[in-house]
């Protein structure tokens, strides 16, 4: 693991199947939140790290990319065909993570949940009728909004999906 903080992938991918602690099994759950360790977390990843191995709380590194509003994270995390359909320790799936970060985030001026709402819509992740209506963040409300108009059918409107 220690080359991969440095950004160097060690041969062979090492961390493959191997016995480990659950915290060191969950390490990119908690690098993927801040910005500036994308690369460490590629690194993880190409070592043979599970990029969809959940936390504590069952979020996933994708939901938590989409929760802090990373969309570079997002995007790289989309590229590994991760469990689009995955749903948190919370009860909330892909979009309502994001939502829920776009609204208790102290930082959200400076990250961008609209665009990794954008990104994990266009891969297919569901979009609730009831994320749609309850999204505060203008931005975000906005892009759901929009992405419902266009694509109703995609939409199911029972109000039971996206918890945040």
């Amino acid at each position: 693991m220690a080359p991969c903080a440095r950004g160097a992938v060690p041969p062979g991918r090492p961390l493959a199947g191997r016995d480990m602690s659950d915290e060191a099994r969950m390490i990119l759950t908690r690098i993927i939140l801040h910005e500036d360790r994308l690369r460490h977390a590629q690194c993880l990843v190409e070592a043979g790290l599970d990029p969809n191995m959940a936390d504590e709380m069952g979020m996933t590194p994708l939901h938590l990319a989409g929760w802090a509003g990373l969309p570079e994270q997002v995007e790289w995390l989309l590229g590994l065909d991760p469990d689009l359909g995955h749903v948190n320790g919370f009860g909330g799936d892909l979009v309502g993570s994001i939502v829920h970060g776009s609204e208790n985030r102290l930082d959200v001026e400076t990250r961008d949940h609209a665009r990794c709402a954008q990104l994990v819509l266009e891969t297919g992740a569901r979009l609730s009728r009831v994320a749609v209506t309850r999204a505060l963040h203008e931005e975000v409300a906005a892009v759901l909004a929009d992405w419902a108009d266009r694509h109703p059918e995609a939409v199911p409107g029972d109000g039971q999906e996206g918890g945040q």
